[in-house]
């Protein structure tokens, strides 16, 4: 007797959730596609973060042993975020980000193609001088 009742307390409860499963499933695929929708009109935004170690060490001073003058560290790194800023490494940034569609093509690794990179614009140089 136990068995029947627990056998249609089961069926009850799978008809139940029979019954409910478009509602599942519908809820699931509107919800979706709203969201595809949503991130699809958003505008592209990107951000890159990156850490920089600056060295004021002075190498040749070093070899040398020849004391190096003193650098203000604060200067010297508002010196070198102005140059990481300047158009020449925007340029080289992009010429990068260009080659690098190239570099997957040809199954380069990002290491790989800067090594080709340089050494073709060596070879360029040779070449013309």
């Amino acid at each position: 007797m136990r068995q029947s009742a627990e056998a249609s307390g089961l069926s009850h409860y799978l008809r139940v959730l029979r019954r409910g499963l478009w509602i599942v499933i519908l809820t699931t695929a509107v919800l979706t596609a709203l969201a595809v929708y949503l991130s699809a009109r958003q505008p592209k935004l990107y951000q890159a973060s990156a850490d920089v170690f600056l060295n004021t060490q002075n190498l040749a001073a070093s070899l040398s042993d020849i004391q190096a003058p003193y650098v203000d560290p604060v200067r010297a790194a508002e010196t070198q975020s102005r140059l990481a800023r300047g158009p020449a490494v925007a340029a080289r940034a992009i010429q990068v980000d260009a080659g690098s569609e190239f570099a997957a093509e040809q199954g380069f690794t990002p290491w790989e193609f800067q090594d080709f990179h340089v050494g073709h614009h060596l070879s360029c140089l040779k070449s013309s001088g």
